[in-house]
C-alpha cells in the first residue's frame, strides 16, 4: 500500500521503517515541527508555584523532550494526568510515581476520569505547547477549576519540501497516518494547491472527538483508532492490508 506518514518525528521514520519491511511504500512528510519554547516563564511559575496538591495534565511526549531538567524534576513529585498511554509510559520512563491516564486518549478521555471531575477548586497546571487542547481548558474552567496553561515547546507547521509532498500526492495514496487535528491542518495548508483532491479519496487516521470533526469538515474517509503508538499502528497497517486488498 501507499502510505503518508505525516506524524512528527523521530515516531514517523520509525514507523516508516517498519511499514516498509512489512512492504509497504511510505512516504514521511512530518507535518509538524517542534522546538525549545521561546517564553520561559510559563514553565519557570510551574516549578516554583505548583504544590503536591495540583493537578498537572501533560498533553504529549514532546513536553517531556523539550522541558527543562527543573521541571522534570518537578514532575516526578506531581500527580500527572497524561493525554494517552504513550504519554503514560514516558512519564513513568523518567520516574513519575503518579500517572493516571484514560483509555480512550484525547481531551475527551482524559476529561471522562472521575479522578478529574473531581476536585472543583483545585489548581492545574496544562504543560502544552504554544497553543491547542482549548477544549480541555474551558471544560475545567467550566468545573470550577484554575488552569495555567504551560508552553513547553513550540509546535509549528512543517512548510518544507511541500513541492515532494504535491508530487508524493500525484500517485493514489491508500493511507495517511495523522494523529492530531495540528497534523490534518498543516496537510490543508501544504496541499491547499490540490484544490482539497487529497481528501475524498483517502483513509486518514483519527484518533478522539475533535480530530474526527474535523477530519469529516474535511470531506475525507476517517478511521477512528484507540490509540496511535508505532506498535499499534503497524499492526493495524497490516490488517487493515489483508482487509481490503483485492
Amino acid at each position: 500500500m501507499n502510505i503518508l506518514i505525516a506524524r512528527p518525528q523521530p515516531e514517523a521514520a520509525a514507523l516508516a521503517a517498519r511499514l516498509n519491511a512489512q512492504g509497504h511504500d511510505c512516504f514521511v512528510w512530518p507535518a509538524l515541527q517542534f522546538s525549545a519554547a521561546r517564553d520561559l516563564a510559563p514553565q519557570q511559575a510551574f516549578i516554583t508555584q505548583s504544590t503536591p496538591e495540583d493537578i498537572v495534565i501533560v498533553t504529549s511526549q514532546q513536553v517531556l523532550r523539550y522541558a527543562n531538567d527543573k521541571l522534570l524534576s518537578t514532575l516526578k513529585q506531581r500527580c500527572c494526568f497524561a493525554i494517552g498511554q504513550s504519554s503514560a509510559q514516558a512519564l513513568q520512563a523518567m520516574g513519575a510515581s503518579q500517572v493516571v491516564y484514560p483509555n480512550k486518549p484525547g481531551s475527551e478521555g482524559l476529561l471522562a476520569l472521575p479522578a478529574l471531575q473531581q476536585h472543583t477548586g483545585r489548581t492545574v497546571w496544562l504543560l502544552r505547547a504554544q497553543a491547542g487542547r482549548e477544549l480541555l481548558i474551558k471544560t475545567l474552567r467550566q468545573q470550577g477549576k484554575t488552569v495555567h496553561p504551560v508552553c513547553c515547546y513550540q509546535r509549528d507547521f512543517n512548510t518544507a519540501d511541500q513541492e515532494a509532498l504535491i508530487s508524493y500526492l500525484q500517485q493514489p495514496v491508500d493511507i495517511v497516518i495523522a494523529t492530531s487535528v495540528s497534523v490534518l491542518q498543516s496537510l490543508k495548508q501544504a496541499t491547499a494547491r490540490q484544490s482539497g483532491a487529497l481528501w475524498p479519496a483517502v483513509a486518514v487516521t483519527v484518533i478522539g472527538e475533535t480530530m474526527l470533526h474535523y477530519a469529516n469538515k474535511l470531506g475525507c474517509l476517517p478511521i477512528v483508532l484507540p490509540q496511535v503508538d508505532n506498535d499499534y499502528l503497524a499492526q493495524w497497517v497490516e490488517q487493515y492490508h489483508h482487509e481490503h486488498k483485492q
